[in-house]
């Protein structure tokens, strides 16, 4: 029998593979993003309790939840950031053994938005 973290675990993996084949399909149909509008967001991915920097925690983005437009890592400090992108998203971050977290951001044209996470651990 499985351990409820590797069946949730397991459980996460698929939501998100489902979640990229899906955002797959949207972007071919919609085709590239041409255009003069940019902005981006960045911020940093840390354990809640001790506020160490998470590294490859998996940072997902879409205009709604359970979508992923936009996919990108955190690197050895925890920093992540995503460009070329105005509008409202859904961002989850998360990564082993902790809970992902969703929050939701307005980026503006020629803007730099702050979105940082604190995860908890499972």
């Amino acid at each position: 029998m499985e351990s409820p973290s590797i069946t949730r675990l397991s459980y996460v993996v698929l939501v998100l593979f489902v979640c990229l084949c899906l955002s797959s399909i949207e972007c071919t149909k919609k085709g590239p993003t041409t255009g003069h509008k940019s902005g981006q967001v960045e911020g940093y991915v840390k354990d809640a309790h001790n506020l160490s920097s998470i590294d490859s925690a998996g940072i997902f983005a879409g205009t709604e939840p359970d979508t992923a437009l936009l996919i990108t890592e955190t690197d050895s400090t925890g920093y992540y950031k995503f460009g070329s992108f105005v509008g409202t998203l859904t961002i989850t971050a998360g990564a082993d053994s902790y809970e992902p977290q969703i929050k939701t951001i307005t980026i503006e044209e020629n803007q730099i938005e702050r979105l940082d996470f604190l995860l908890e651990k499972e």
